[in-house]
């Protein structure tokens, strides 16, 4: 089991501008299925910049967000129903590396075995973590699911 306080890295998307994004991606298969959402400081949708419309879009990337609104970010996946869920804040300490696409962010809760390790995120959470699993369980997912609405 991962500790608390293990670092995470975070892939980046350099937008056109010079700008450090992130893509909420995902979707499910028949027996699996996986997902990236991303949430503010209050675990509220944010707000993207670029919604994928055309092209190959079943499980892959869907929604365009600026890492500057990150606060949170989840990552679910799953065999058969079985869940394994990763809740990472973002390391505000920590600078991005644009030069290799990456920023930081702290496992702060995980999930797997029925069981959530230390303890139950906090309830402000919950919506995003609903989100992630739809989106992993949805056979193959076109559409970004946790976004604000004015991004559409």
């Amino acid at each position: 089991m991962q500790t608390e306080s293990e670092t995470v890295r975070i892939p980046l998307e350099i937008t056109r501008t010079g700008r450090p994004a992130v893509w909420e991606s995902g979707g499910g298969y028949s027996n699996t299925g996986s997902a990236i959402i991303f949430t503010d400081q209050d675990g509220c949708p944010p707000r993207a910049i670029y919604i994928k419309r055309k092209g190959h879009l079943a499980c892959e990337n869907h929604a365009l967000i600026p890492f500057a609104l990150v606060g949170w970010v989840i990552k679910a996946k799953h065999h058969r129903g079985d869940f394994e869920i990763k809740i990472i804040a973002r390391d505000f300490e920590r600078a991005v590396n644009l030069d290799e696409r990456v920023a930081f962010g702290k496992l702060m809760y995980s999930y797997s075995d029925g069981e959530w390790y230390p303890h139950r995120p906090p309830e402000f959470l919950w919506e995003a973590l609903m989100a992630a699993k739809k989106k992993a369980t949805t056979y193959h997912c076109r559409n970004p699911v946790f976004v604000s609405q004015d991004s559409f």
